[in-house]
């Protein structure tokens, strides 16, 4: 139950830091709140409704490589005791990589505007 609480804190912070370097970028409240609702379609283009080998082929190969289907597939894994296998570690790898890349994007982007002042 841990593991799973602190996935999902992972999850959270990194599209928090997401959401912020988008934020950052947009010129304006309302375009930053469509860039963010762009991603809050990203979920139903992975295993989180259902099992990705009933999705046409097509999808699966988008369904299966991608940030999401990971991330589910191990909160899954631990809140229902199963094992996690390799999933653990493609959620940690993408969660960290999102991460760092919305850190310095967030860093950046708050530094080239502040200069701007």
């Amino acid at each position: 139950m841990v593991r799973a609480v602190g996935m999902i804190t992972l999850f959270i912070l990194t599209f928090t830091w997401l959401y912020a370097a988008i934020g950052l970028v947009a010129k304006s409240p309302s375009a930053a709140s469509g860039y963010g609702f762009i991603l809050m379609f990203v979920p139903y283009l992975s295993s989180a409704f259902v099992p990705t080998s009933t999705m046409p082929v097509w999808l699966q190969g988008v369904a299966n490589n991608q940030p999401i289907t990971p991330v589910i597939e191990t909160i899954r894994a631990l809140l229902m005791g199963d094992p996690v296998h390799d999933h653990i570690w493609w959620a940690l790898g993408w969660c960290v990589f999102i991460l760092v890349a919305s850190l310095i994007w967030s860093t950046w982007s708050f530094h080239r505007k502040a200069g701007r002042r």
